[in-house]
């Protein structure tokens, strides 16, 4: 029976573009509810094989097994780009809980792998390509792994996160009183006011090659002792994500960001600050509009501290921080984009697999569509078979069952 259903994702977007395939697949974090509802292909209990249930349907772990089995023996070059944290190292947190799993063969569906979703089980169960070295990786050499969450760096057994102003919500932790929620709150509106009038210059700044040491010393605001200590850590955290390269016969320390943006072509490189502008420009609007859902402005109005009390102040300015803070992160997507995309158009794949969160593979389909790439096939989002992909012509364009017939026969 055709394999026409994978299950796991929520979306598949198929481009051609410059002699080159495009695959992306979209999931939603933590969570493989409303898989598909049938029997389908899967691991074996040490993740070395895939068994066939003979069904219509397969897992996309199952999938990308099978896929890149095929790819590196066949000498197919595939640059496979996975959300998943960037690393130096030759081991993860999941490397010695991957030795574990291997030697106890633990089933999918039980503990500790109930309900993540196959973003994160991924790179659990080829924790060997996820390090420096791959060459205990499976599809080595042909299938080469990149792990693009360039927000998160983990190294020397700790994971850094870039400039996190989810930290805002530890630092409001810090008020035991009105007073010190006074000035905690004083620092935030400083700082968030800060952000809204200069994202944009802080975004160029950080994709600019020589614009480091502009970035590091940009942010001068007036704040507490405590407020100058936040900050201070916010950009240190920078630190963790540069690279010290040679541009026209100069050493030059700039953002990892920055670094694959300018190694793209004159064309991609234009067309993604044209999708930078465009991302900002959005983001920025939302910002700029949004208001408060507390019943008296929080950014201007002080004296409803002494109005409401420490407790209710407390609350909902927490409230307004929490949402501020989502279109905030909005900006550190905008940056893991760029990388990846950047990253897309530099390596010399003959095919390009990305397995991404949704919003993501959203943003990569806007980019595509600007450089108008060839969109040759579409499964969008179904609220009632949510992590089902399902359809008769999607053999037509991923040959999955030329790969699952390959891998049985070996």
């Amino acid at each position: 029976m055709e394999v026409t259903s994978i299950s796991g994702p929520v979306n598949l977007i198929i481009y051609h573009y410059n002699n080159k395939k495009y695959y992306f697949f979209g999931d939603l974090h933590f969570s493989r509810a409303n898989s598909c509802q049938k029997q389908c292909d899967a691991f074996n209990r040490t993740f070395t094989k895939v068994i066939s249930k003979g069904s219509d349907c397969t897992t996309i772990g199952a999938l990308f097994h099978t896929w890149f089995l095929y790819n590196n023996n066949h000498h197919i070059k595939t640059d496979v780009y996975i959300e998943e944290n960037y690393t130096t190292e030759n081991t993860r947190p999941a490397t010695e809980f991957f030795n574990e799993m291997i030697e106890n063969q633990y089933n999918l569906t039980g503990a500790p792998f109930y309900n993540k979703s196959w973003l994160q089980l991924i790179p659990m169960i080829m924790n060997p390509c996820f390090v420096r070295e791959k060459e205990k990786c499976p599809y080595y050499p042909n299938v080469h792994m990149h792990y693009v969450d360039i927000r998160h760096h983990y190294k020397n057994n700790e994971t850094f996160s870039f400039f996190d102003l989810s930290d805002m919500r530890q630092y409001i932790k810090k008020a035991k009183n009105l007073n010190d929620f006074d000035v905690i709150r004083t620092d935030l509106l400083i700082i968030v006011n800060f952000l809204i009038d200069n994202l944009y210059t802080i975004i160029m700044l950080l994709l600019d090659p020589y614009g480091l040491n502009k970035f590091i010393s940009f942010f001068d605001m007036d704040l507490s002792a405590d407020g100058q200590q936040f900050m201070k850590k916010l950009i240190n955290s920078i630190n963790h994500f540069t690279t010290t390269k040679e541009i026209n016969g100069e050493s030059i320390i700039m953002t990892k960001f920055a670094w694959e943006l300018y190694r793209t072509d004159n064309f991609i490189n234009e067309q993604l600050f044209i999708y930078i502008n465009d991302t900002m420009n959005k983001i920025l609007l939302k910002l700029k509009s949004y208001k408060s859902p507390s019943k008296y402005d929080l950014f201007k109005e002080r004296n409803g501290l002494h109005i409401y009390g420490f407790k209710r102040s407390y609350e909902e300015f927490e409230i307004t921080i929490n949402d501020y803070l989502t279109y905030f992160m909005m900006f550190h997507v905008l940056l893991m984009d760029v990388y990846t995309l950047s990253r897309m158009f530099i390596q010399h794949g003959d095919e390009i697999i990305v397995y991404t969160g949704v919003y993501h593979t959203h943003q990569y389909d806007l980019f595509f569509n600007q450089i108008n790439a060839d969109k040759l096939f579409e499964i969008k989002i179904n609220k009632d078979t949510l992590r089902c992909l399902s359809s008769e012509l999607l053999p037509e364009y991923i040959e999955i069952n030329k790969y699952r017939q390959y891998a049985l026969n070996l």
